[in-house]
């Protein structure tokens, strides 16, 4: 399955140190599949290790060397994927933009499932079965009149109740700060569910509620 390489003797110097050691409570570790499952790999306790944040990260671009063809090709997105996962991995950019371009490639050389076929009769049948009544062509005078047609009160009442206390002005500076750090994924000060209302619009608010508020989360 893996090259003879320098970079396989590396990754099994990285697991055997991680098999081989006590591991602390306080110290965070990460379950790695031996052969990844991508690979044909299990979830046997005899194929998983567990690794420091730094060493997963290692092993994972080491799995890109230890390998060739489609195989590579898992290994690449793997390795790229690991840089988006909770922002736990910030690479450097010179990393970030080979595992980018690998990745990217790694996509076009993918050959899709339905590549090379014909379609046959019975499912062209079907397609256009499924697709006539569907208007495609301008609007209906019916549907123009609908979308003409004004807002009810009691639509218009909830429109409003759902929008009591949010933000429609331009923002403050102390709220594009808050914002920023909820979109990077940084904690703030806990604030009241008043608070969280008053200072994010609708969507913003409901992530900074949802996720950091501790004092009424949804």
């Amino acid at each position: 399955m893996f090259l003879s390489n320098k970079y396989t003797k590396c990754y099994y110097k990285i697991v055997d140190r991680a098999l081989s050691r006590n591991r602390q409570s306080d110290v965070y570790y990460e379950k790695h599949h031996i052969l990844p499952k991508s690979l044909g790999g299990s979830n046997d306790r005899s194929n998983l290790v567990y690794l420091s944040a730094k060493e997963h990260f290692i092993c994972h671009l080491l799995l890109v060397k230890m390998t060739e063809g489609s195989a590579r090709r898992s290994m690449w997105y793997a390795a790229y994927r690991m840089c988006h996962k909770d922002n736990e991995y910030i690479p450097g950019s010179r990393i970030y933009e080979i595992l980018r371009q690998k990745m990217i490639l790694a996509n076009k050389e993918r050959i899709g499932p339905n590549k090379g076929k014909t379609m046959s009769q019975e499912q062209k049948d079907k397609i256009s079965k499924s697709g006539k009544g569907i208007p495609r062509g301008p609007m209906s005078q019916s549907h123009k009149d609908n979308l003409k047609q004004k807002r009810s009160q009691e639509t218009k009442d909830k429109i409003s109740k759902a929008r009591t206390g949010v933000s429609t002005g331009p923002r403050t500076k102390k709220q594009k700060a808050i914002a920023g750090a909820i979109w990077r994924g940084k904690k703030m000060p806990t604030q009241t569910c008043e608070y969280c209302l008053k200072q994010f619009s609708l969507l913003n608010y409901k992530r900074w509620h949802g996720f950091n508020c501790k004092i009424n989360p949804n």
